[in-house]
């Protein structure tokens, strides 16, 4: 199980790096790729006036991420694997985010 410190700080570091946004809800769950290596998917959901976020951000987020989690002592944590959904695809797909 994921702890709450690791949670906090993806979910700060996403407010903080996607500021045009309203973050809806970060899901993260830990599985395994595809050679058995320890991955965390992480599911973002989000709020804006544009149904995609800035590309540029997105690219960087994981070298901002992991800087964060360096700071924090927490180099155990493993490779995100994140999905960026907008609130209203996620609601058109037939769920509700949370």
């Amino acid at each position: 199980m994921l702890d709450e410190q690791v949670k906090a700080i993806f979910r700060s570091v996403l407010e903080e790096r996607f500021d045009d946004v309203e973050i809806v809800s970060v899901d993260i769950e830990p599985g395994f790729d595809h050679d058995g290596d320890p991955i965390l998917n992480v599911r973002v959901i989000f709020d804006g006036k544009r149904k995609v976020v800035d590309g540029h951000k997105v690219a960087s987020f994981w070298r901002h991420l992991r800087s964060r989690l360096d700071q924090e002592g927490r180099t155990d944590v493993p490779f995100p694997v994140i999905s960026y959904i907008a609130k209203s695809e996620w609601k058109n797909a037939g769920a509700t985010a949370h």
